[in-house]
């Protein structure tokens, strides 16, 4: 993840300065206020080595307290579906899982930079042209991002194999898996498309 926001970092931080213009417009503020808050976001293309460490750096323990939360979880579902595994094989099995939607990113960042957009989706969305991005349908169909299937299809053969889950209940746990992130991730892309009015 780090090395993809490596990859991204020009195309965020503009995106960063594009949203919180228009966040602070809409509540509006006056126009030296929200000069002042974007002269505060690092140039894009004029990094100094320290802004550059934190931009690239600071999300990595965020990532790590998400990654266990996620496998804890996991593991809740699981159980629930009727198996009874241990926390460290849930998390084995989570960490197995969790390296298609990792390689899933770094494709994404590579083509954020190729394109010099952050509007990019390995969903069904890609495919059909008349889908804004940044709708409620493009944000729903991003969801079937390829990679998130296939963490979805590697949790399930893992919750059979390792966490002696039955077929059917290892089928179920993957779903409501993905059901339930899926959910967060939508709420949490509306919310922030309808805070920065590109909806």
């Amino acid at each position: 993840m780090t090395a993809s926001t490596w990859i991204q970092l020009p195309q965020i931080l503009r995106e960063q300065v594009t949203a919180t213009r228009a966040v602070l417009e809409k509540m509006d503020m006056p126009e030296e206020e929200v000069a002042k808050a974007v002269e505060r976001i690092p140039d894009a293309e004029n990094l100094s080595g320290g802004e550059f460490a934190q931009q690239v750096l600071i999300p990595v323990p965020v990532l790590v307290a998400f990654f266990f939360l996620g496998a804890f979880v996991f593991h809740l579902i699981v159980r629930a579906f009727g198996a009874e595994p241990s926390f460290r094989g849930t998390l084995g099995v989570y960490a197995l899982a969790a390296l298609a939607p990792s390689v899933g990113v770094v494709v994404k960042a590579v083509l954020v930079r190729a394109t010099d957009t952050l509007q990019v989706s390995l969903g069904p969305g890609a495919l059909l042209p008349g889908v804004s991005f940044d709708s409620p349908l493009g944000i729903f169909l991003d969801l079937f991002d390829v990679f998130s299937i296939a963490n979805a299809i590697l949790l399930a053969i893992g919750a059979k194999i390792a966490l002696g889950a039955t077929a059917s209940a290892a089928r179920g746990a993957a779903i409501a898996n993905w059901t339930l992130q899926s959910i967060v991730v939508f709420l949490l892309r509306f919310l922030q498309t309808w805070i920065s009015g590109r909806s």
